[in-house]
């Protein structure tokens, strides 16, 4: 059965996407679902952002982080069910059409579309690869979609986060028994050409807001979420043999990305604790 009258809301953070969006407004525009509305909500970009989402989306301005804007997105909704999309993220055509059928027909609260990344050169394959690896792990993955009134009753995203906040989410639905299951249609994240300084520099960033998300979700710094011992290198060996070379330079990736991550951490908690 096919379901038609449900209002869906895509809400489209930004911040400078001028580069990256028109991907973006591609995908929602496949749709192959028809019910749609899009609310942009602009960390005031300085350059072409919202001229280039004026006959797609209404524009909010607001910041000062991603899950500040994917809240207010929220309360603006009209939609019986949210969708959250990043400014680099393009959806396949059936996405919204499969996530609508399967939240009405099975009665979720929550689903997850899973995510391929593309990009070009060396390291954007590793990044790839690595993604390629957490498809059905729900340990890594997280709901893009969601019911709207199941996302009010958790509050949705927890404002302080601007790491680790899908997850922080995912958490709290399911401590309250919400439901959930995935989508065959996928999101192409496109991620360009990744440089281990740019990774760096991202990683020391997430790290220095990790110390929230911990106090959030002591139950959660466990083993399953440390990069070197997800299950997910061991479920799908066929990747490692297919792709050996590219496997151990996840690891390689993964140490750089660990250390700056945890010296982000650390300075956090030490200037925490600074008079």
């Amino acid at each position: 059965m096919t379901y038609s009258n449900k209002l869906v809301s895509i809400i489209l953070p930004t911040k400078n996407s001028g580069k990256t969006i028109k991907k973006a407004i591609k995908g929602i525009k496949s749709q192959t679902y028809s019910d749609i509305e899009c609310i942009n909500i602009d960390n005031f970009s300085e350059d072409n952002t919202v001229d280039l989402l004026r006959d797609t989306a209404i524009t909010y301005q607001k910041g000062p982080e991603r899950s500040v804007q994917k809240n207010y997105g929220a309360s603006l909704a009209k939609g019986e069910y949210l969708l959250f999309l990043d400014s680099d993220a393009e959806m396949e055509a059936d996405v919204v059409k499969e996530s609508v059928n399967l939240a009405e027909e099975k009665d979720l609260d929550c689903i997850i579309i899973p995510e391929i990344q593309v990009g070009y050169g060396f390291w954007s394959k590793v990044k790839a690869l690595e993604r390629e690896f957490y498809i059905g792990d729900d340990d890594i993955e997280a709901p893009w979609f969601f019911r709207k009134s199941s996302f009010d009753k958790v509050k949705g995203y927890n404002p302080e986060l601007y790491a680790g906040e899908d997850w922080d989410l995912f958490e709290r639905m399911k401590s309250i028994g919400c439901r959930w299951d995935r989508i065959d249609s996928k999101i192409h994240h496109h991620i360009g050409k990744v440089y281990f300084w740019g990774l760096s520099k991202k990683k020391f960033y997430y790290g220095k807001n990790f110390h929230h998300f911990i106090k959030n979700n002591p139950s959660m710094a466990t083993l399953r979420r440390i990069p070197f011992l997800r299950k997910a290198f061991i479920k799908k060996i066929h990747l490692i043999i297919r792709h050996p070379v590219l496997f151990l330079c996840i690891f390689i990736m993964k140490g750089m990305e660990s250390s700056f991550f945890l010296a982000g951490f650390l300075l956090s908690k030490f200037s925490a604790k600074r008079p």
